[in-house]
């Protein structure tokens, strides 16, 4: 095996319409059940139909969750997938081909050779017809020759192949026999071996998407209204809330725009009913007034903003980070709100709960930062654990609690005041866009209009005593290293880190979950504890590093920053940490 650190990882690559990511998903789920740590990342082309995709499947025998720069095993189903990838071959991988539409040139069968790439050539299509199947089902052929170069039990992939091909018996059938055409077809001249060991706690894991788990966390969270214009990478927690929200009592539109979206979630949350959105850049740039309004009149709002390159429509299909700004400071005026950044599938279910709760909590925006590497990577994870879900509706008051004297915007220590739904029959308030007084009336004032800002801006003092501090491993005193990140990179980071402390070097790693309002009294410290800082992120201007100078004057000199659109790889960030020591 000629990958680092026991991973072993399997591309599979062709044209859009092949049933790359079905094929890679089956690959991933059975060997997830055999006792494997597993990994999907997907790229595609910025298309309506057509194009190069990919789905790579990382597997592990430890907890890791990063994509490799190398492939071990290459399944390629057109001309393309050669061409593109081939130098990415590990020396003794194998390559598993379309004879029928792949031809493999002297220069490049003399360069794969070299390497000792065992090749394994195989007609899908004859195959298929073999046994009785169509063209649809070549994948599965492949799929076959697949599991008999990795060594392993047919026994093992059949289950899911009976899972997803479900539709009728004679469908189950017919794959099954693909299946094993494909494996029988090959000869294994070389046995493709692999350090990896089976573990009983990989298991049980569950294989979920960034998006589908902000989906779940909704569903369990009560949300009742989800709203959006589909914009990638948000669109699939629309398309999955479709499917699943209406079973849990969800209503779920697709709006005419951002606009509509973003005010019909306002209006949901002012009637009581917890409600979400979400968006990309773009669409988050038509929903500022909606914030700014959420901001004045104290209503939650919580919103997924889904990160994807810019500025305008950029590359849709493609990650960044390049929004943390456009959350902490858009909208207009000066009002409190809270940016919240993912970092994993397990965070994208426990976090957007937590969203929910701090936006009734505060009464106040909530903005969930991911990006098209979490949103659409599946990530294979413990089963939630539905007794950390706590539902808080903050200072709510019903029918009885209050009377015509209780004040909607009340002054209040922390700044947060009692809140009811209209119908509940307490007191008559105005939910006012308009500068209002503490009944909601508009003022023009100025000793009102003075307080009533005062009073909304100290609900960020209230809020940053109750976030939680930024997580931290390690110790910077005694680091050779100290990072910071936020956002997606925790998993390249955390797999390097494993990595650098097997070589004896001591990194010490701050994680950013809260970047908004910033706790700077523990990031502070730990950058002037730090001897060699360094902070890594997904953008061109090191957006988190000018915040934090922003905030605390301290400059962190060093940066890992990447904008191509695609993620940090495992190899690119373990050496990009070493040429820092």
């Amino acid at each position: 095996m000629g990958n680092t650190n026991n991973r072993l990882v399997i591309k599979i690559a062709g044209s859009a319409g092949q049933g790359i990511k079905t094929a890679g998903l089956i690959i991933a789920k059975t060997l997830k059940r055999a006792g494997y740590m597993t990994f999907g990342y997907t790229e595609y082309p910025s298309l309506i139909r057509g194009g190069h995709n990919v789905f790579q499947i990382e597997v592990y025998d430890e907890n890791m969750s990063s994509v490799s720069t190398e492939t071990d095993i290459l399944l390629a189903l057109d001309q393309t997938a050669i061409n593109l990838h081939y130098r990415e071959l590990t020396k003794t991988g194998a390559i598993i081909y379309d004879e029928n539409a792949i031809t493999i040139s002297p220069d490049v069968l003399a360069e794969l050779n070299k390497n000792e790439v065992v090749l394994y050539p195989v007609k899908l299509m004859d195959k298929a017809k073999n046994a009785g199947g169509n063209v649809l089902m070549k994948n599965t052929v492949a799929l076959g020759g697949l599991w008999k170069v990795l060594n392993m039990e047919l026994t093992l992939i059949q289950p899911l192949i009976e899972e997803t091909y479900n539709k009728t018996k004679e469908m189950i059938a017919l794959n099954l026999k693909c299946l094993k055409e494909g494996f029988e077809s090959f000869t294994v001249s070389k046995q493709f071996v692999t350090k990896l060991s089976s573990k009983e706690e990989f298991k049980d894991n569950i294989i979920i998407t960034g998006n589908e788990a902000i989906g779940l966390g909704a569903i369990a969270s009560g949300v009742r209204l989800y709203i959006s214009y589909p914009m990638t990478p948000a669109s699939s927690i629309l398309s999955y809330l479709a499917s699943e929200g209406p079973k849990y009592g969800m209503i779920v539109k697709q709006a005419e725009d951002e606009i509509t979206a973003s005010i019909m979630s306002l209006g949901a949350a002012h009637a009581g009913t917890r409600a979400m959105c979400s968006t990309s850049g773009g669409g988050f740039d038509l929903m500022t007034e909606s914030l700014s309004l959420a901001g004045m009149t104290e209503i939650p709002f919580v919103c997924i903003l889904a990160q994807r390159p810019g500025p305008a429509t950029g590359a849709p299909t493609w990650t960044a980070q390049g929004d943390l700004n456009l959350a902490v400071f858009a909208g207009h005026g000066e009002f409190p709100r809270i940016v919240i950044a993912l970092s994993d599938a397990s965070d994208a279910f426990y976090l957007t709960s937590e969203a929910l709760n701090l936006a009734d909590k505060y009464q106040t925006p909530v903005l969930v930062l991911t990006d098209k590497y979490l949103a659409e990577s599946n990530f294979s994870i413990p089963k939630f654990n539905m007794s950390q879900i706590k539902i808080n509706r903050g200072k709510i008051l019903h029918t009885g609690e209050g009377d015509e004297s209780t004040l909607r915007y009340e002054i209040t220590d922390d700044g947060v005041s009692p809140r009811w739904f209209p119908g509940d029959k307490i007191a008559t308030f105005l939910a006012n866009s308009d500068e209002h007084t503490a009944k909601g009336y508009s003022t023009e004032n100025a000793a009102e209009m003075s307080t009533m800002i005062e009073k909304r801006i100290s609900k960020e003092k209230t809020i940053l005593n109750y976030l939680p501090e930024p997580s931290i491993i390690g110790d910077p005193i005694s680091s050779k290293l100290s990072i910071i990140s936020w956002g997606s990179n925790k998993g390249v980071i955390m797999d390097a880190i494993r990595q650098l402390e097997k070589e004896g070097i001591n990194v010490s790693y701050l994680h950013l979950t809260y970047i908004w309002p910033l706790n700077t009294a523990s990031l502070s410290k730990y950058i002037n504890e730090s001897k060699n800082c360094v902070i890594v992120e997904c953008n061109k201007t090191s957006q988190l590093a000018c915040l934090i100078k922003r905030q605390t004057c301290l400059e962190i000199p060093k940066k890992i920053l990447k904008y191509d659109g695609r993620p940090f790889t495992y190899e690119e960030m373990l050496s990009k940490l070493k040429a820092l020591l």
